[in-house]
């Protein structure tokens, strides 16, 4: 009966029917304990909520200074020795690279394979990570040092501002990169490190988030939450709860479900009326929202809360420990993961009530607050394009030497590229140096030149480029460009479609086909296998079953397989 208690609707018209149908599911659906798909428990306290890989893995680090892989299934996949507490939660790019801020003052990138890529160190305590799906990683530190950097490390742009940071930094929808601070204040910042506009509220600011339609949400310290528009004007303010807002996620209709340091959550309409509120026995700890608006919440007591859009109960559990917990996000499997905040943490995957699969992307980058809309980077916003640089004026330059007629200019322009990314400074170029190779790739210049460039698109691991190289597989005549090929799709590794599987297997099944191909697929399959979900990892293992049983293949290629073979399984 305490559940007549904790719902407060704004229309009071609909209490009544609305506590009636939600007195009447919870009665149906209090039952046992979720079912545990999985749970693993780390030696210490987590430093934020997992994050997730496009195959699945879920990726979190702990008090005890490991930064852990697991896959689908709860089976560890490595561990990474931090060597410092963790402070942020990890942050996975586009091409599977975790991201994760050290004590003191330093951020530390690391490969899908669990190996160390890079290091660098910021003003402050590292405060939160966002990479976003255009290859830019944000790093910002409490000292308020906002920086954009490539996947490889390599500096965009830095800048140092005048106050500490106030909450967690998003990027919108149009790319921009927005930042609250102590003085009460929101800057954005465009994708060059421009500063476009400042807006001042009377309050502090402690959340961001980031609509699809361009709008910007902030929660402040009085429960109310402000929308601004991509121009930084106030759209509409709603004062959404009684207590400082702490957690702010949006849903597939713009709807915004905030939470207050108090516990209460309450669910705003798009142009920002309040729908209803809600305050659960121990109050929320944590929430994240599916596509399609329910609203997935955990409580100090050890409660899985489910509400569907219009507050009503659908499902209160139990979790399997029964303690307080601190954690919870939607898998890309569409599971529940919850987790504990204290030293004996518990990650349960769980099938709750109601069973739906999560429709969205959830996330090939950060994960901040466990979910779709709350991972730091706006749904929508597809990163800075090749077109975005044309000013650049060494994109022009580069560019003219690669179609030029002459071996020396096109030499002078790859040295340059092969230089700039090895020594991690791609800077600004990022976006169409990453194209300048592709279109290289794609016939623009000599096999010898085609290798070079998927040798260094290799090093990028820039999985944008994965669909690309995959098509152009099958047609290629040249053996050197097609072994380089198959080398950089090992190298990148991330197969969320099948696509590189399935040119892979169809090149080392082509008649002409030979033993450096054979081997080269084999490698590329056995790095597939180890970091995608089925049925990706299936097909590379049966092609990789097929190269180990192809007589024509020397004995030391098939030998080669064979070991890939048990290696992935």
């Amino acid at each position: 009966m305490r559940y007549f208690e904790w719902f407060n609707m704004s229309n009071r018209a609909t209490v009544v029917s609305l506590i009636a149908t939600a007195f009447l599911v919870c009665t149906v659906s209090r039952a046992a304990s979720p079912e545990v798909i999985w749970s693993y428990v780390p030696g210490g306290e987590l430093s934020g909520t997992p994050a997730y890989t496009l195959d699945g893995r879920v990726v979190f680090a702990a008090e005890d200074r490991w930064l852990y892989a697991l896959d689908a299934d709860g089976v560890l996949q490595w561990r990474y020795d931090l060597r410092r507490v963790p402070l942020t939660a990890p942050a996975v790019g586009r091409d599977g690279v975790v991201y994760i801020g050290l004590n003191p003052d330093r951020v530390v990138a690391v490969t899908p394979a669990g190996r160390h890529r890079w290091t660098v160190t910021g003003f402050g305590q590292p405060r939160a990570i966002a990479a976003a799906p255009g290859g830019t990683v944000y790093t910002v530190f409490s000292g308020g040092e906002v920086s954009a950097r490539t996947t490889q490390g390599g500096l965009l742009w830095r800048q140092l501002l005048a106050h500490t940071l106030s909450a967690d930094p998003v990027v919108t929808a149009d790319g921009s990169l927005a930042v609250a601070t102590q003085d009460n204040s929101v800057a954005a910042f465009t994708h060059r490190g421009i500063n476009s506009w400042v807006y001042r509220h009377n309050q502090r600011l402690n959340v961001l988030a980031a609509r699809e339609d361009g709008i910007l949400l902030a929660g402040d310290i009085s429960g109310a939450v402000l929308a601004l528009d991509s121009s930084g004007k106030p759209a509409w303010r709603s004062r959404a709860l009684g207590a400082p807002i702490v957690a702010l996620h949006v849903d597939d209709n713009a709807a915004t479900v905030a939470v207050s340091d108090d516990g209460s959550i309450a669910r705003l309409s798009a142009d920002g009326a309040l729908q209803w509120t809600a305050r659960p026995p121990g109050g929320i700890s944590a929430v994240a929202l599916s596509g399609d608006g329910y609203t997935y919440a955990v409580t100090a007591y050890g409660r899985i809360v489910v509400l569907d859009s219009r507050a009503r109960l659908l499902a209160e559990e139990t979790s399997s420990r029964g303690q307080p917990l601190a954690h919870v996000a939607l898998t890309p499997g569409g599971r529940l993961l919850t987790g504990g905040r204290h030293w004996v943490v518990d990650l349960v995957a769980t099938t709750v009530a109601p069973t739906r699969r999560h429709t969205d992307v959830l996330g090939q980058w950060s994960n901040l607050r466990g979910d779709a809309r709350a991972t730091g980077v706006a749904r929508g916003y597809p990163g800075p394009a090749a077109a975005d640089y044309a000013d650049v004026l060494d994109y022009i330059y580069l560019s003219e030497l690669l179609r030029s007629d002459a071996v020396d200019q096109r030499e002078r322009a790859l040295r340059d590229i092969e230089e700039r990314v090895a020594a991690g400074r791609v800077g600004g170029s990022y976006a169409y140096v990453v194209e300048l190779l592709s279109q290289i790739v794609d016939g623009a210049g000599q096999p010898s030149e085609r290798e070079r460039a998927l040798r260094v698109l290799a090093a990028i691991a820039d999985a944008t480029v994965n669909s690309r190289i995959a098509r152009a597989l099958g047609a290629e005549r040249s053996s050197g460009v097609r072994i380089a090929m198959l080398q950089t799709l090992g190298a990148i590794a991330a197969d969320p479609d099948g696509d590189a599987t399935a040119a892979i297997d169809a090149a080392v099944r082509r008649p002409g086909a030979g033993d450096r191909e054979a081997a080269a697929a084999a490698w590329a399959l056995h790095q597939i296998a180890l970091f995608n979900r089925y049925p990706a990892r299936q097909r590379a293992q049966q092609t990789l079953a097929w190269i180990a049983s192809e007589i024509r293949f020397s004995h030391q290629t098939r030998a080669q397989a064979s070991s890939h073979l048990s290696g992935s399984e």
